[in-house]
């Protein structure tokens, strides 16, 4: 996963029961910088590419660390603040906290807070809810992920203020327990990609049209490349338990590429800083 900057990017190996497994980052130019252990899936980058946070116990405790591997802050996820799922800490756009649902942990060891809206929303797994590039608007899912919200109203897609001020239900589906997810914004902020019964689709933010993009088993999104032009997502293989390929597509649809088969996982290079 590239840092925002995309000057290093970071990976895991692997992790277990008797393998606690560790986090590598290393520059653009390959040569590693720094090795932490560290659980997890995503690894969450600050927004000014510096740190990144990662699990070092589950549930229990969380490192912020620097590029250079030193670890500038432990932080306890309190009672009550542990939730379930298969997700890692989320930093806020301002990269003063990291959100563990449904509480926000401030990076200087402050007390944790209840979420607000519609930080609170980022409940289950990481890949249910997404900030925009500004950090402006989020984009989430509010259901319990089985396709129905807390309500018991049908699974919608929403994009609302940060405040929390809903701007719009951008899509919503007649068809109980449909699960949402992979939600990625494009890099100028006028798409949302998302998964939905075994299809990669796209929604246009401004008058939420939605188009499907691609349609393969166990489709996820990963990233729009730098400069909105193609995207890059994976396929699974349910009854083999295994990934089928990486792969490019063109954001209107056509001349799907497979890069790598058997890959589960890849990252565009954002563009790097002048300097």
């Amino acid at each position: 996963m590239w840092a925002p900057d995309g000057r290093h990017f970071a990976y895991r190996s692997s992790w277990s029961d008797t393998c606690s497994g560790e986090v590598h980052v290393r520059d653009a130019q390959g040569l590693l910088v720094a090795s932490v252990p560290g659980m997890g899936w995503d690894i969450g980058w600050s927004p000014d590419s510096t740190r990144f946070a990662t699990w070092v116990d589950f549930w229990k405790t969380i490192g912020i660390y620097g590029l250079d591997g030193e670890r500038q802050a432990l932080l306890t996820v309190t009672p009550g603040c542990s939730g379930s799922g298969d997700f890692d800490p989320m930093w806020t756009p301002d990269g003063e906290s990291v959100l563990v649902p449904p509480c926000k942990l401030p990076t200087d060891g402050g007390t944790p807070q209840r979420a607000t809206a519609p930080e609170s929303l980022v409940r289950l797994m990481f890949w249910r809810a997404s900030w925009s590039p500004d950090g402006a608007h989020i984009a989430y899912v509010p259901s319990t992920g089985d396709g129905e919200t807390y309500d018991g109203s049908l699974a919608s897609l929403v994009i609302a203020e940060a405040s929390g001020t809903v701007l719009q239900v951008v899509h919503e589906e007649s068809a109980p327990k449909l699960y949402y997810s992979s939600l990625v914004w494009s890099p100028s902020g006028d798409r949302v990609l998302f998964t939905a019964a075994q299809e990669l689709r796209q929604v246009d933010v401004g008058n939420g049209h939605v188009t499907t993009i691609a349609a393969e088993p166990w489709i996820q999104a990963i990233r729009f490349s730098p400069d909105g032009d193609r995207i890059l997502f994976t396929t699974w293989n349910e009854s083999e338990q295994r990934c089928t390929g990486l792969w490019s597509i063109d954001a209107d649809g056509p001349d799907m590429q497979l890069l790598l088969p058997n890959t589960g996982f890849g990252d565009w290079q954002p563009h790097p800083g002048s300097d």
